[in-house]
């Protein structure tokens, strides 16, 4: 450990200019210091000192945001790095050495070539290089042709969990079924089992390690003594009463009462017909123990068999529970070993691939009989690696690129593990270090180019505090050194110069926060800070400060909420940034209440639960007098019913916008103090309901899954769910630290740095994982109540040790400022700032040794030491006087933006337009609208004969209505599900609609069954009525371009010469005029749909041509 200390202790800084590229090499990135400029110049020195193409160079990172921001700077660089080599000049010395040091004529080769296909540049998440892996490698990978990626496996899950559960319990005693409940032992459970694992199957350790343990013997026992208790009960109930009412009892155990329910207990354990090991509390007052201990003095003891029998047979209750624990045990191992091979087994029968089985399935290739293939393969391809977040990895990650990339090709590991936040992710502080301790060479990056000199001497005498502020030896806090100017992000309040990082000190015993929700008091504190600061004169340098300078950084939703709503008091404009899911919002909740009134709209108990939500914010009081109010509470009903039928007949989208437009819906909700909020998640709900409804059954299948989704206790959210910010006006920015991370903020608050460290109470008995650093750090999971209890120690100190790395992350973001609250707070005694500020020369066990000081450190001794920080360093600032400022914030307390406007100088061409077929023709004014053949052919409008017996769709009316009425009917029907008899009431509605008489609806019925059942191609296999709906798209718009064109053009083109102008003004009453045109056409196909590999495209004609068969033969259609 002293060698890994040392050699921490001289690791040179990386320098991107000299510095050699060959081996493995860790770079350890502290905050702010250009990791995304380092790797970006690494990107050319590659391209150029090793001459390797741009897509041999692999640049993997963990988000698809990180991916596109490093794509946008090589590409910025690649251009610059051009120019600097085209002038001979440039201002970055970097690209100075390399102009001084290369052949111009050669490099500009290569970077031309290298921009001209930056398309192939291999920028790609984790996922998504082994995905690439996994699909351009079939072959070698062994990877299963046409998977499919899913991004949520919980029914998959469930039924794997299911399946375990009917196979090992339908089986088992009453007894040992009963003891399950009572235990809570139960599918949910052991599917959390899965979700505690997590990405660490592979290498976990389960302890204890009992997978079978039998208790037949025992239950008999249990059960012989369980009778015969019974029995004596019964037999000598009166006799053992009066006993126990002798008198000669303490009351304290004793009383009456206690007598009474002791009675009753024993009554309702004899009638009941579930016998449980779990007896009544009481139960041990019936044993010769107890009571003999609780007669009182010179009293003579009440005795009797009965008792001696409940002494034996509470400790046989007592060592069959101790055995169904182990058994317990016993199951959960052997569901984890089992779970997680079926789960895998389950995905490759039904050809899926989740999004971790990306990663798993690319190690198992690189670790089977293919992987020298694979290898080569890829070696070929890739040349040398560039591993982004690397404090982020995991094992499994770890060995692709190690296996992939092993010595001595080159490969660079960037990250910082003070800044390694995602344990719940999988990502393993622990792979870390051990790649630091195999790597070739080892840098450090610590010039710090986000934050004020001062800030950053400020946060080097904090966490100076601790020698060992990161919990493990092994990551060292190093000063951060300024890379900016003296006076670069100087705050300052009426001129004076602000302290850069400042703690805000709370008594908790102090009037305004006594006897609050601390979370709510510190957020109104929080508020009134901000409002001050903002209603000042408060500058950074000259530049005034507002509210989208500052942010706001939280652990929780509802500390986020809290903040929010403390803020709006002082109507300072916030937006929450929480990377959670919309699905967990409120507003799902209510949007789920409607679709449910909507199913059944009769049930006027749904209607009424509705109506108590935002959508449509009736009280209590408005709901009964509605009630009371038949007249209007029928015209409500209706209205519910209206929208369930447009729901029906023309999908979600459709009657959703109407509801939101005839319940004036968006008003309403845009008048509440969070509008924007709630108006955001509902139209981003909206629109994954829309997006789902094509791959659902109906409206009863869209809601089953929205109430799935608002179940689902997954962690992961797809990034289509996460909730999106409601306005990108200027606004204080309230983001989780995790979110926060990579991103920097001039003025930052952190006022809830103070979560502790302990395992809760309420999941102490639960599995956790922990590293045992009595066997190497392996990944191990408790199960055990025994192991659960000896452990939680090591548990709970990589809680901490995670909590400080957040502390670190959070208090970095800031540019010129930080405010973090601190003091004597209830739950805050093993938090990271308790161990920063307090914790020298803690050691193990961390948690409760941190805890047991702070306990009994006074108020004035935290206030001493933060004194001595302010003392020690002028960048540190202490407030010890709360005060709550009242006060609105307006936009007149900014300074006023500068705003200008940009002229437009150029014109546009009167004749540029997007023009349609129909304005070509005739009816130019006509609206934009689906091509039907009406638009397009003036047809002679028959007249309706309905004297006429004989009734088919030659005698069907003609026309541009009927032309209409007909497209419709076929853009609006399912060919796949078409029946003749279900869908006549649709018909009908839409004839009468047309004015149509309802008896053609058999005709038209008989027409639609032809036109779908009719062979298509020559096969005689291609029918309309095997396509299913999600193959076909109807009225599908498109739009290509068009060179001028007028009359004339039109003219020449039909006539061959110019003698003759169709277009003249003999014409022009027929419509054939129309103005020059250039621009764009557009136009709708009626019909694409997919069949055997193919496309097909179909347009419906409905033009009268005759009355027979005969005039619509191909010949005839072809004149």
């Amino acid at each position: 450990m002293k060698q890994m200390q040392n050699s921490l202790q001289s690791i040179p800084q990386f320098d991107i200019i000299h510095t050699g590229l060959s081996g493995h090499t860790i770079i350890e990135a502290s905050a702010g210091t250009g990791k995304t400029y380092t790797i970006s110049r690494l990107f050319i020195r590659f391209l150029l000192e090793y001459e390797y193409k741009p897509s041999s160079i692999l640049i993997v990172t963990f988000t698809d945001a990180a991916t596109q921001e490093l794509r946008e700077r090589i590409h910025s660089l690649l251009r610059e790095t051009i120019d600097a080599f085209t002038s001979g000049v440039s201002t970055d010395p970097f690209l100075v050495a390399f102009i001084n040091r290369l052949d111009p004529k050669k490099s500009l080769e290569i970077l031309q070539n290298a921009l001209h296909s930056f398309d192939t540049i291999a920028i790609h998440t984790i996922h998504g290089f082994c995905q690439r892996i996994l699909f351009e490698y079939t072959f070698e990978s062994g990877m299963t042709f046409g998977a499919t990626i899913i991004t949520d496996q919980t029914d998959l899950l469930r039924e794997v969990t299911n399946d375990f559960w009917r196979r090992n319990f339908y089986h088992e005693s009453d007894l040992f079924i009963s003891y399950a409940i009572e235990n809570g032992l139960s599918p949910q459970k052991l599917r959390d089992l899965i979700s505690t694992i997590g990405k660490n199957a592979l290498n976990l350790r389960i302890i204890p390690e009992i997978t079978e343990f039998n208790t037949t013997n025992e239950e008999a026992i249990f059960l012989d003594h369980y009778k015969q208790i019974t029995d004596s009960w019964e037999n000598n109930r009166g006799e053992i009463i009066q006993l126990l009412n002798s008198g000669n009892l303490r009351g304290i155990k004793y009383s009456a009462k206690i007598i009474s329910e002791m009675i009753q207990s024993f009554d309702a354990m004899c009638k009941s017909p579930v016998k449980s090991t779990s007896l009544f509390p009481k139960f041990v007052n019936f044993t010769q123990t107890c009571i003999t201990g609780n007669t009182k003095k010179n009293c003579q003891v009440p005795l009797h068999p009965f008792f001696s029998q409940c002494e034996t047979f509470l400790q046989i209750s007592e060592n069959l529970q101790k055995l169904f624990e182990r058994k317990s045990v016993a199951i959960k191992h052997r569901f984890c070993n089992l779970a997680i091979q079926e789960l895998t087994g389950k995905k490759k029968i039904k050809g899926l691939l989740y999004f971790d089985d990306l990663l798993l399935n690319v190690y198992n290739a690189l670790k089977s009989d293919n992987a020298p293939l694979l290898i080569e393969s890829l070696r070929k391809s890739y040349k040398v690696a560039l591993i982004d977040e690397f404090q982020d990895t995991d094992p499994i990650q770890y060995e692709i690129f190690s296996s992939i990339f092993a010595k001595p090709a080159p490969m660079f590991l960037i990250g910082d593990p003070k800044q390694s936040i995602y344990s719940f992710r999988g990502a393993d502080i622990f792979t870390y270090l051990k790649a630091f301790s195999k790597v070739d060479h080892r840098y450090t990056l610590s010039k710090n180019y986000r934050s004020d000199p001062g800030f950053l001497s400020a946060l080097n005498t904090v966490f100076h505090c601790n020698k060992n502020p990161f919990i493990y030896d092994q990551i060292m806090f190093t000063d951060a050194i300024a890379g900016k100017d003296e006076n670069s992000e100087k705050l300052y309040v009426n001129g004076v110069l602000q302290p850069n990082l400042n703690f805000l000190f709370i008594d908790q015993n102090a009037p305004e926060f006594k006897g609050s929700d601390k979370t709510s008091a510190i957020s109104k504190y929080i508020a009134s800070k901000i409002y001050h600061l903002l209603t000042e004169n408060t500058c950074i340098n000259s530049k005034k400060l507002s509210p989208s300078d500052i942010a706001v950084l939280v652990r929780t939703n509802n500390e986020a909420a809290a903040i929010q709503n403390a803020l709006r008091e002082h109507t300072i404009p916030s937006l929450i940034d929480s990377g959670g899911s919309v699905f967990e919002t409120l507003e799902a909740i209510e949007l789920e209440m409607l679709l449910r009134a909507l199913l059944e709209p009769n049930r006027t108990d749904r209607i009424k639960a509705v109506l108590s939500s935002s959508l449509f914010g009736y009280n209590c009081i408005e709901i009964d007098n509605l009630t009371h109010d038949q007249r209007t509470f029928e015209t409500l009903i209706h209205r519910f019913i209206l929208y369930h039928d447009l729901w029906h007949e023309h999908g979600f989208a459709f009657m959703f916008r109407s509801f939101l437009s005839r319940e004036k819906i968006r008003q309403r909700i845009l008048s509440f103090h969070s509008g924007e909020r709630k108006l955001t998640n509902i139209l981003h709900l909206a629109e994954l309901l829309h997006i789902q409804e094509q791959y659902t059954s109906g409206m009863i299948g869209l809601h089953s899954w929205l109430v799935e989704k608002l179940t689902d206790s997954s962690t992961h959210v797809p990034d289509e769910e996460i909730l999106r910010l409601e306005s990108d006006r200027h606004a204080v920015q309230i983001v989780t630290i995790h979110k926060s991370k990579g991103l920097e903020y001039p003025v930052v608050f952190c006022p809830f740095l103070w979560h502790n460290s302990e395992i809760s109470p309420a999941r102490k008995n639960d599995p956790y994982l922990f590293h045992d650093p009595n066997n190497q750090n392996h990944p191990t999971m408790p199960i055990g109540p025994d192991e659960i209890e000896t452990y939680r120690g090591l548990a709970e100190k990589e809680i901490l040790a995670e909590n400080m790395r957040l502390l670190y992350v959070a208090l970095t973001r800031a540019k010129s400022a930080c405010y973090t609250v601190w003091g004597k707070l209830n739950s805050s005694e093993s938090s990271a700032l308790s161990y920063l500020l307090h914790g020298q020369d803690i050691t193990d066990p961390f948690v409760s040794s941190i805890k047991a000081r702070i306990s009994t450190l006074p108020d004035d001794a935290i206030i001493n030491t933060l004194s001595s920080l302010s003392n020690l360093n002028p960048n540190i600032g202490l407030e010890t006087s709360v005060n709550f400022e009242q006060g609105l914030f307006t936009e007149q307390n900014a300074d006023p933006e500068s705003l200008s406007f940009t002229q437009f100088q150029s014109e546009i061409p009167e004749q540029w337009r997007i023009s349609s077929f129909t304005s070509l023709t005739k009816k130019a004014a006509a609206g934009e609208m689906p091509d039907y053949d009406s638009e397009l052919y003036e047809t002679v409008q028959l007249p309706i004969d309905e004297t006429s017996e004989e009734k088919n769709i030659f005698t069907f009316p003609s026309g541009s209505v009927a032309g209409t009425f007909l497209h419709e009917i076929l853009e609006k029907t399912d060919f796949e599900k078409y029946d003749k008899s279900s869908h006549n009431q649709f018909i009908c509605e839409r004839l009468h609609y047309y004015g149509f008489e309802e008896h053609w609806s058999g005709v038209i019925g008989d027409l639609l069954h032809t036109i779908f059942n009719t062979p298509l191609d020559q096969s005689n296999k291609l029918k309309l009525a095997d396509i299913n709906r999600q193959h076909c798209l109807k009225e599908v718009e498109f739009y290509f371009p068009l060179n001028e064109i007028n009359p004339s053009k039109i003219s020449t083109v039909l006539t061959n010469s110019s003698q003759t102008d169709l277009f003249s003004s003999e014409y022009c009453g027929d419509g054939l005029n129309f103005s020059p045109t250039h621009g764009f056409i557009k136009g709708f196909i009626d019909l694409v749909f997919f069949w055997k590999d193919k496309f097909y495209l179909l347009d419906w004609k409905s033009n009268n041509l005759g009355s027979s068969h005969d005039a619509y033969r191909e010949s005839n259609l072809t004149e």
